[in-house]
């Protein structure tokens, strides 16, 4: 009958949409889904339902999972937002509602403003439409327009490059971009560089730095040796701490053939920390109160 939900159907679809946040789903599920994402997107349809987003990102915070949403139109975001989504990739059109939202949540944006000038600069060059051109200019002012705006209103943003639309070579360049548009620099590094040292959800530098009086921008990572088979990695954690404006203290720690950055470099950093907390340059420069 016309109008009316059959509830095996409906169920059925939020049970495929949990398997799809679920540790034993499938490798291929969400290459499968994505597929259908790009065709439905090309008409103009919304691929999931709000019961279905929030089927997913209920199951994924279950299994302890995070939930990042690749969205561009405001409506999408929204409901994305509504569900409980941990980041927004793209967030192009995000309108007021979607912005106030974002702030209510402590949903991360991750708005990728720079890669147009490398689309615009190239597309011409590989024979790309002017109606695909001029969209592209279109949808990246809004971005850019709204990107400020979620700076203005404080809310938490990531350096999202979108990287693979232009070469990673040309990543680092979205920090000019990021200041053009309402970030300070150390803004705009911290933004680059916040690896959630205080959310017990985030990477494992919280195991390391959880217990610290203040959240710290920085970045862990594990350069790999290719020189012999047996050669152990670089670990390395850089920061600025604490977060916020201005950072006090930066470093920067490598470890030689020693292991994961979490469990070697991001040690060390602790204890640098530690000792700057107990300093007298600390207290000279720490504010009142």
């Amino acid at each position: 009958m016309a109008g009316v939900v059959d509830p095996r159907r409906y169920l059925e679809a939020l049970y495929g949409a949990r398997r799809l946040a679920t540790p034993e789903a499938p490798s291929d599920a969400f290459t499968r889904k994505l597929k259908a994402l790009r065709a439905a997107r090309a008409r103009g349809e919304q691929m999931y339902t709000p019961e279905e987003v929030a089927a997913i990102v209920d199951e994924a915070h279950m299994h302890g999972r995070r939930v990042a949403v690749h969205a561009h139109g405001a409506n999408g975001i929204k409901v994305a937002l509504k569900a409980g989504v941990d980041t927004i990739e793209h967030a192009s059109l995000i309108d007021q509602e979607g912005l106030d939202l974002a702030k209510k949540t402590g949903a991360f944006l991750s708005m990728d403003i720079f890669n147009t000038e490398y689309t615009q600069s190239e597309g011409p060059k590989r024979g790309e439409m002017e109606e695909f051109l001029r969209k592209d200019r279109e949808v990246a002012q809004a971005q850019r327009d709204n990107f400020r705006k979620a700076v203005q209103m404080g809310i938490k943003l990531t350096m999202g490059t979108d990287t693979g639309v232009h070469p990673h070579k040309d990543a680092p360049k979205q920090l000019a971009y990021m200041v053009q548009y309402g970030m300070t620099p150390m803004q705009a590094l911290q933004a680059a560089m916040h690896d959630q040292t205080s959310d017990p959800n985030g990477s494992g530098s919280y195991r390391v730095f959880g217990d610290m009086p203040f959240p710290i921008a920085g970045k862990t990572g594990t350069a790999q040796r290719n020189d012999s088979a047996t050669a152990k990695p670089h670990s390395w954690f850089a920061s600025f701490g604490p977060y916020g404006e201005p950072a006090e203290l930066a470093t920067a720690v490598m470890y030689e053939s020693a292991g994961e950055g979490v469990s070697f470099a991001a040690p060390a950093t602790r204890r640098i920390y530690e000792a700057w907390l107990q300093s007298p340059l600390h207290a000279a420069t720490a504010p009142a109160g």
